[in-house]
């Protein structure tokens, strides 16, 4: 394949073009024209990150032997969170987003429990430390403002639980058994005690917690910036990475599960124990 740069035309413009697009998962899909414009270029460069190579922009032979080497399969459990997968920096802007348009940490935390997906349908995040190998921010950021400032319960008086880590945890199992009651009786089994529902709750809790402490030590960074803290020490990982994702057994769900329910019931008699 000869060199291609900003500029380049023809069909191995266009055969680059489809490459790319098999290899960024979670960016908007290039169109193959044969044009090699910016939008190609800046794929390229992102590629290149992703592949630790200088991002210079230049499809060269280093380049090339890696768009079309072997890609290696992601593990049959993790393919359904391909679509939607971000980076950590996707989460920390949402997060920054809100900051800029309300007041309060308590908004922002409201807004967070209803939170379904960024602006660019961006939703899990692959981690490399620590169970589940995929974090669902739908569950991460409901638990951290129920555990901040008991959001969801606020906002339904039947709920008892809610405003600790513990009682987090516990409303967390909850939400879970009454999914796989709503599923049993629609005939679907789809995602009763996913793998990765109670450990992203799990982690939600114990941020939304360490939200609540900084701000009593009169802390003020902002919520996105202790976001940054919190993730970084889970080694968030590339979308491209997502064939080194190792998601629980069944086992692991079920330790994932018991482990709520004793934190959440030592934490409910002891308060802030753990």
């Amino acid at each position: 394949m000869q060199t291609l740069t900003r500029g380049s035309r023809g069909p191995d413009v266009r055969f680059l073009q489809i490459v790319l697009n098999t290899h960024l998962v979670g960016r908007p899909r290039l169109r193959p024209d044969a044009v090699f414009g910016p939008g190609t270029e800046e794929a390229v460069r992102a590629f290149q990150q992703a592949r630790r190579l200088h991002p210079d922009g230049v499809v060269g032979p280093t380049t090339w032997r890696e768009l079309t080497a072997p890609v290696p399969r992601p593990a049959a459990n993790v393919t359904r969170f391909v679509a939607q997968l971000g980076t950590m920096e996707n989460f920390i802007d949402h997060v920054h987003q809100l900051e800029t348009r309300h007041r309060s940490d308590v908004e922002v935390m409201t807004q967070l429990s209803d939170f379904t997906a960024t602006a660019q349908n961006q939703r899990y995040l692959i981690i490399q430390r620590r169970s589940p190998g995929v974090i669902d921010f739908r569950h991460f950021f409901a638990a951290a403002s129920e555990a901040h400032s008991a959001a969801r319960s606020r906002r339904s008086p039947g709920i008892p639980l809610g405003g600790t880590r513990g009682d987090t945890l516990l409303l967390g199992v909850g939400n879970e058994v009454a999914q796989c009651v709503d599923e049993a009786t629609r005939g679907q089994l789809n995602s009763c005690f996913a793998r990765e529902d109670l450990g992203s709750n799990r982690l939600g809790a114990e941020f939304g917690r360490a939200v609540t402490i900084a701000r009593a030590e009169g802390s003020r960074v902002p919520i996105h910036e202790m976001l940054r803290t919190y993730l970084r020490q889970f080694v968030p990982l590339s979308p491209r990475s997502v064939e080194q994702v190792r998601m629980p057994s069944n086992s692991g769900v079920v330790r994932e599960a018991l482990t709520a329910i004793l934190l959440g019931v030592y934490d409910f008699l002891v308060h802030d124990a753990y």
